[in-house]
């Protein structure tokens, strides 16, 4: 069995996913893979070049169901012990999905594993990881960022568990991901990663953020111009699942406030 699939949905963004594909053939070593990119890019999609073209299977996916989906038909195919989840925006250093590979091979007992997110600048990226959005934890980091904080440190130099790391890279142990089944594709975009680490941790299966491992996230590479609307439609989606649709309305009430004292305070700031 190969060690590693490598999972990447593209979607309008050739440019990066050349320099994603480019970094991942110079760091991914010490570790047998595959490469799965599914295209979910409106006709022409994304070309590959000739020698990329014999070492990885590129699925065109004929719609753009959402994140969830599209990586869900990378999961169907994938082969290896452990299955990788890549942004087409990311680059890659220091062979970083192989060391998560040998953390996960030394640590049997954890489901997933995310590494540190670095922005473009170097700086710790805000959200690789995080706590389940309770009620309380929602009604906390509302609160944060109406502040301009955040509630965790990004950095870390240990190991530590968390309820969630983020899909732009996460490593999921072939074992897990048989015992809870793929992405729930009702979350188009966002939330699918939070919701994938909750069913993880309820089946026994611990989630870790491994800060030791560190790659870039450029961000923005294939959000589209409705990521906002995605984001609150996929977080009030979650609060119906997990705790009923009236909490979900809820969520969605409180959004609304949400996004109308963004809107004050930035009208305030000008």
């Amino acid at each position: 069995m190969l060690d590693l699939s490598i999972i990447v949905v593209a979607y309008n963004s050739q440019d990066l996913l050349q320099a994603t594909l480019e970094s991942l053939a110079r760091y991914t070593r010490g570790v047998s893979y595959e490469l799965i990119v599914v295209d979910s890019s409106p006709s022409p999609g994304i070309e590959l070049m000739d020698q990329q073209a014999e070492s990885l299977r590129l699925i065109r996916n004929p719609q753009n169901a959402g994140f969830a989906a599209a990586n869900n038909i990378g999961l169907k195919l994938s082969q290896g012990r452990y299955i990788a989840l890549l942004n087409p925006d990311t680059l890659l250093h220091d062979d970083a999905l192989s060391a998560l590979v040998s953390w996960l091979d030394a640590h049997p007992d954890v489901g997933a594993a995310g590494p540190q997110l670095l922005q473009s600048d170097g700086q710790p990226q805000p959200y690789s990881h995080g706590s389940a959005p309770t009620p309380g934890y929602l009604m906390r980091r509302i609160l944060s960022h109406l502040r301009s904080s955040y509630l965790h440190d990004w950095a870390g130099s240990q190991p530590q568990p968390a309820d969630w790391v983020a899909g732009t890279c996460m490593i999921v142990r072939r074992s897990a991901f048989e015992a809870v089944g793929g992405l729930d594709e009702r979350f188009f975009l966002y939330f699918e990663d939070v919701d994938w680490g909750w069913r993880l941790r309820r089946a026994g299966w611990p989630v870790m953020f491994v800060p030791g491992v560190k790659i870039t996230h450029i961000g923005g590479g294939s959000i589209g111009p409705h990521a906002r609307r995605h984001y609150d439609r996929s977080l009030v989606r979650l609060y119906a699942k997990y705790y009923g649709a009236l909490a979900g309305f809820g969520v969605w009430l409180a959004l609304r406030l949400y996004r109308r004292l963004q809107s004050v305070a930035r009208r305030g700031s000008r």
